[in-house]
């Protein structure tokens, strides 16, 4: 279930959507919805504003609900907008290309520090390895 403000950003997206096919940045979210975004640009910058970190995880709130309550919100570094079909996919394969690229990171970790005996490797490596398809 959505918070308030949740929902309230949930609905600015969707109206938003309606008029425009463009990414919404931050900024315009925390201009049109300073009741619940308060922004104090003379001590904050972008990437330790409290209102523009209150936006993302109010985004991945809105993306976690379960299926069919919500349309899905893509973001990137231009901001965020409901997707429609192909901005989704887009979306979804960026993340996954993003996550798979830090899984293969994290195995090879795990897999050198096995070789000089930093640490063991457990059951979990066998079913990581099976999946990976090596």
């Amino acid at each position: 279930m959505l918070t308030e403000k949740q929902q309230k950003l949930y609905e600015y997206l969707l109206r938003k959507a309606v008029v425009t096919q463009h990414y919404i940045t931050k900024e315009e979210i925390c201009k049109d919805l300073h009741e619940y975004y308060p922004r104090y640009a003379e001590r904050m910058s972008e990437h330790n504003s409290t209102a523009y970190h209150q936006i993302r995880n109010d985004i991945k709130a809105i993306n976690n609900q379960p299926p069919g309550e919500y349309l899905l919100v893509a973001s990137c570094p231009r901001g965020y907008k409901i997707a429609d079909k192909e901005d989704a996919e887009k979306y979804i394969q960026r993340r996954f290309k993003s996550h798979f690229a830090g899984l293969k990171r994290t195995w090879a970790m795990r897999r050198k520090a096995g070789l000089d005996g930093q640490m063991v490797l457990g059951e979990e490596i066998t079913e990581l390895k099976t999946v990976l398809g090596e």
